[in-house]
């Protein structure tokens, strides 16, 4: 189904909505192409800072702590455990080859009259909001829909990075989100389904890497 779809109701179950995360250049170049074969639509949520060339927050944490550099994951880290690191423009590099390249604003453009498209919002930066205050996590959220509303396809939705249960949401960032008018909240977390209302959705990953 479209995301269109699941925001008018517009649909019988069981269904299926496709969605892709962070904004990778290759969801675009590789998987969209095979998609629009099919005419399958899909909603890709987007942190639109490492897509205007800024560091990827996820990305770096990721390496770091796989190079064993950093010993917090990803889940639980914050902007002060990596600052150091942003001025060591090699690691940066290294970093970048290890997550891939993220699709450009221009190459955005070409798909925001595609009916088979759409963009959801995944926080500027790909933070874990229970590590932020309420005041970055607005900030986050504000920045992104800035960017993301220039865009004649993107939707209210948001999508949270990581998502996974009490360690990335809780009731506290659920109300913030409410309150900056999401028509659909989803988290990634397959196996704990949420039974507020019809805002909050459950997403299952299509590999097994999440247990």
């Amino acid at each position: 189904i479209s995301p269109l779809d699941l925001l008018n109701g517009n649909y019988k179950k069981p269904a299926v909505l496709f969605s892709f995360d962070d904004g990778i250049e290759n969801y675009f170049s590789n998987a969209l192409p095979i998609m629009e074969e099919y005419k399958v639509p899909s909603i890709h949520f987007l942190n639109m800072a490492p897509i205007n060339g800024e560091f990827f927050f996820a990305g770096l944490c990721e390496f770091l702590y796989d190079k064993k550099i950093l010993n917090k994951n990803s889940l639980f880290s914050k902007n002060e455990d990596v600052k150091d690191y942003l001025k060591d423009k090699k690691l940066l590099n290294d970093v970048k080859k290890y997550h891939g390249d993220f699709i450009t604003i221009n190459k955005l453009k070409n798909f925001e009259n595609n009916p088979l498209v759409f963009f959801g919002n995944h926080m500027y930066n790909h933070y874990n909001l229970t590590t932020l205050n309420k005041e970055e996590i607005e900030l986050n959220i504000n920045l992104n829909n800035l960017k993301l509303k220039k865009f004649r396809n993107y939707l209210p939705f948001f999508a949270y990075p990581f998502g996974v249960k009490d360690v990335c949401y809780n009731n506290y960032t659920d109300n913030i989100l409410i309150k900056k008018n999401f028509k659909k909240i989803f988290y990634a977390d397959s196996l704990s389904f949420n039974s507020k209302d019809g805002i909050f959705l459950n997403r299952k990953p299509i590999t097994n890497d999440l247990n």
